[in-house]
């Protein structure tokens, strides 16, 4: 506090103990009391007018450091990896063989605008995070099947996809005929599904991500070629039943 104010205080303090005094006829103990709080006060008044002026050095300082944490955080900017304009090529052009217009233009912005995902944390390859897109997004193109995924996901993937890509529909397995609990990975299955859509001339194809799921597309049998070099092109290998 200022020293205009230490000194209001201090007159204050000494009107204070002279009336508690007389109320107390100024006995000697109470008379030790009073000499001694004045003494107290007179002693500290350097650490009573400079406490303010102290915090208030330190306020600045705050602010300052705290300015230049944001300056900081500011200036680092987390690098973005582009994925290579091939890479990007070899899912529009998977897109087009699998794709309706309407599904196709849904993914122009996200594919043409797609950065790298590759040994980063969360996704792991890029793959994974334009798949994890295309089920945000209901859009039935590139879909992954954990192995031990029920089959009655794998018949709802490959129903989808046909009606929303091509306008079709086929008979498909029963997935109830494998049993209960039967997953993906039960012997025959894919071939079981397969066999109708190669009627349609369509055929269910493979994204080999050397893991433990399955990464199916749906596609016409005539574009197989095609499918393959878009899927290297997009740094994986292709297969088919």
């Amino acid at each position: 506090m200022k020293a205009k104010t230490y000194y209001i205080l201090c007159v204050v303090l000494i009107i204070v103990l002279i009336a508690a005094g007389y109320l107390f006829n100024f006995s000697f103990r109470y008379l030790l009391f009073s000499i001694g709080s004045i003494v107290f006060y007179l002693w500290n008044r350097n650490d009573f007018i400079s406490k303010k002026r102290v915090l208030n050095k330190g306020i600045p300082a705050l602010k300052s450091a705290t300015k230049q944490q944001q300056q900081k955080q500011q200036q680092f900017v987390y690098p973005t990896i582009n994925v290579t304009p091939a890479e990007i090529q070899g899912y529009i052009k998977l897109a087009k063989l699998c794709c309706s217009i309407d599904t196709q233009n849904k993914l122009s912005l996200f594919l043409n605008t797609l950065n790298s995902y590759n040994n980063e944390d969360e996704y792991t390859t890029t793959l994974n995070r334009v798949m994890e897109y295309l089920d945000d997004n209901e859009l039935f193109f590139i879909m992954s099947l954990d192995w031990k995924q029920d089959i009655e996901t794998l018949d709802w993937r490959i129903e989808r996809a046909l009606q929303d890509n091509f306008n079709l529909s086929v008979d498909l397995p029963i997935p109830e005929s494998y049993g209960p609990n039967a997953s993906v990975a039960h012997d025959a299955v894919f071939k079981d599904y397969n066999k109708p859509l190669v009627h349609i001339d369509f055929q269910i194809g493979f994204i080999n991500t050397n893991s433990d799921e399955y990464v199916i597309l749906i596609h016409k049998i005539k574009d197989t070629k095609k499918v393959k070099q878009a899927v290297n092109a997009i740094g994986y290998e292709y297969f088919n039943t």
